[in-house]
Parts: C-alpha cells; structure tokens; sequence
C-alpha cells in the first residue's frame, strides 16, 4: 500500500482524497438505522449530482457513513497508542510506532491511510469533516420546496460533525479543518460546542430526540473539555435515562466494517492490553471488559492474542453517545457522594460490589471515576483523551525498552502530520 501512495506527490494524494471524496463515496445502510438513515442508496454520486436537492438525503447518509467509519478507526487506533490494545505484528515498522507511543509527523500511516486500513486517523477525520462542511454548505442553500427534510438532515450533518470535531480535538496536539489554519483543540472544541448547539434547535425544529440528545451530549464532553464544567453539568443533567444512540455497520466492505472487531477478533493485528484482561472488583469479575484468551499467538509467535469480546462480530454497532456517558461527566465534576451514586448505579447494574468511599477525598474519589471510565466507556474512544486530560503515568514509562526494539515514548497525543503542514497554504511550513 505504502508503494502505491509513494507514486503520487503527497499534495496530489492528500488533494485527491480529502477533495474529489464525493465522487467515490458509497454506503450500503446496516439494520437499524436511524430515521433518514433507512434509505439504501446508490452506490455512487457523480459531481454534477451534488448540487441537485434531490441527492440531500444521500449526501447526508455518506458523511454519516464516513463518520461511522472514522470512529471505529479512531478507537483501534488511539487503542494502541493508549493503554487498551497493544500491537501484536511484527511485520509493519510503523505499527510498532503506534505501540511505543512514538509516532513522528512524517510518519504515512496514521496521515495518509484511508478507512478500511489499520492505524488510520487523521484522514478519516479530514473526510468526514470536509463532507460534513461541504455537505451542510449545500443544505443551506436549498429550501425546504427542494429538500421536504432540510431541517432533520441539517441537524444530522451538525450533530456528526460536531463528534468529528470533538475526536480531532482530543485526539490531536493541533489540527486543521478543511484547510483552515493550525487549530489548538481548544479552538476545536470550541467549534464542535457550536455545531452541538445548532444541531440541537434544529432538531428540536424537525421533533428528531435522538440527534437532539446526541447533539446534548457531545456539547456537554466539548464543554467539558473546554473546562466550562457548570455548562457540561447543566447538559448532562439533560440527557434521558439510558438513552444512547450507535454507529451501524456492515460487511459490504472493509470501510463499513468494524475495524474494532475486524483488528481484534476476526484478525489477530492488535490484542486486549494486559491490563484489561480478567477485570475484577474486589474479587467479584466486572462483566464490563469481557476479553478472551484466543490461544494464538500473534504474527511470528512472540505475543499473545487476547481478543476484546465489546464487539462480537464485523457488523457490531459501536455506541457514539449515551447516558452513561453523560452520568460519568456529572461524577467526575460533582465527586462525592454524585459520584458514588453513578457508580454504584453501574455496579448494581452489572451485580458487582457497591463502591465505598467512606472517608476518601475527592481526589481519590475522582481516581475511581477515571477507572470507572475505562471500564464502562471501554473501547468506545474515550480512553485515549482521558490519559491525556488526566495524566495517567505512562505504563510501561517513557523510555523503557520497547519489546520490538527501541524505547517507549511519552505521546500523548497526535503531532500534525507533516502532509497537512506542508499542503495546506494556511498553515506555515
């Protein structure tokens, strides 16, 4: 793959793939869409088509398809660099990079790979964020004579776009959107805030609850974020019980599979990271982080394979929002016996000892909310930010020696790829 990409300048190829994507882009609906989501479509849109109302409703679909698809990326990939897969090939250089915690700019993988290849992210990300803007440019542009949906779509298109933004944020030390200039993710964060609160009375116009309360939910983690903690609460507070809504998936190809599942189960490319595997609590097993010892060993017999068991197959949905998302932001800002309460909520839920903070500070107490999320957003792409945003000691620590060759690093986030630094006219190389 690394050949063909080396055929072409990286600004023709990072040209071509963040820019012409309409012209290739395909999707083929899972079971249980929401909504708009039922249609099946074509399997393409030709250039002259994206300009036609009539293709609003697919247009809408595909970016949500490529947001679909980034997340599932995202998690593998962000997996790896944090603590929750590590890398069992041996056969890929730069997938060890991912592993140790050290991934350069220049590195191709996570820069240039498109969905449906192991380690991408960041132009997954950049795919769905420019159909995201592109698409809801065109949306603003009709009425709803041409369009009879125009408001729904429109608070779809928001509320993905407002997640992609909040993954780039937390995921990247600086960014760009849609060839804008270098972004801090506060500054990203703060563009997905916005989104979130557009998506949020549109769909309130167009009477769609579910966008409305994912939309309510990812404004709440990007003001939290931003560190607006009174905001974050208020909106928290807002979301109905158990509500959660998931990203679908299916086999029609590599880009609509789960790469979740695809990289840990049905292949052996990454393996459950020690740490989460025969979870317990106080010696009770915690039903939460089932992973399974496969038997095998992973490409040229030197690590095992212990495979996750959140996702049980290629076409396993992947939750993107959810209550208990937004229960574990009121404890980690309200701690005390708030906190408690979630997280006993939890335990009771999955019949495991009730959680005793009697004479705990709230920063022990805030500890247990940060396991608490690992454990019940496992694998959901929450993990990677909250070792960051946290400080979560390195382990093992920067500058051991990494298995493979080489020593661990200290990243804790994505650097921006030096493709994006040296194509983009509004960034300064």
């Amino acid at each position: 793959m690394l050949e063909g990409y080396k055929k072409r300048s990286s600004r023709e190829r990072w040209h071509k793939k963040t820019r012409s994507f309409w012209l290739l882009v395909f999707f083929i609906c899972g079971f249980g869409c929401e909504s708009l989501l039922e249609v099946e479509p074509p399997d393409r849109i030709s250039a002259d088509d994206l300009d036609n109302p009539a293709s609003a409703e697919l247009q809408t679909i595909s970016t949500v398809a490529s947001f679909e698809c980034a997340l599932a990326e995202y998690i593998t990939t962000t997996g790896e660099v944090g603590d929750e897969f590590i890398n069992t090939n041996l056969r890929s250089s730069q997938a060890f990079e991912f592993d140790a915690r050290s991934v350069p700019a220049d590195q191709e993988n996570y820069a240039l790979f498109d969905c449906g290849n192991f380690n991408a992210i960041y132009l997954p990300l950049s795919v769905t964020l420019t159909q995201a803007d592109e698409t809801l440019g065109r949306l603003e542009g009709w009425n709803e004579t041409e369009v009879s949906n125009l408001t729904d779509l429109k608070a779809t298109i928001r509320a993905y776009g407002g997640y992609a933004r909040v993954l780039l944020g937390e995921s990247f030390c600086t960014a760009a959107i849609n060839l804008s200039a270098e972004l801090t993710p506060e500054q990203i964060f703060g563009q997905a805030e916005e989104w979130f609160t557009k998506a949020m009375t549109l769909a309130n116009q167009a009477g769609n609850e579910a966008i409305f309360n994912m939309a309510l939910v990812g404004r709440a983690r990007a003001r939290r974020n931003l560190g607006n903690d009174s905001e974050a609460l208020s909106d928290a507070k807002l979301v109905p019980e158990d509500f959660v809504i998931y990203a679908q998936y299916n086999t029609a190809e590599n880009r609509s599979m789960n790469t979740v599942y695809r990289a840990c189960g049905y292949s052996n490319f990454v393996s459950v990271d020690p740490r989460f595997r025969n979870l317990e609590y106080e010696g009770v097993a915690d039903p939460r982080v089932q992973a399974e010892d496969s038997g095998m060993l992973g490409t040229g017999r030197q690590f095992e394979v212990w495979w996750q068991q959140k996702y049980t197959s290629l076409s396993s949905s992947i939750p993107i929002a959810s209550w208990k998302e937004a229960q574990l932001i009121i404890a980690e800002i309200e701690l005390g016996q708030s906190a408690v309460d979630v997280i006993n909520t939890f335990h009771a839920e999955n019949n495991i000892p009730l959680y005793d903070a009697s004479g705990l500070s709230d920063q022990e107490i805030l500890a247990h909310v940060i396991q608490e999320r690992s454990r019940e957003l496992f694998l959901e792409g929450h993990r990677f930010w909250d070792i960051r945003r946290f400080e979560v000691p390195f382990d093992p620590p920067a500058g051991t020696a990494y298995p493979k060759g080489g020593f661990y690093g200290d990243m804790r986030c994505f650097p921006l790829p030096n493709v994006e630094r040296n194509n983009n006219p509004n960034i300064p190389s």
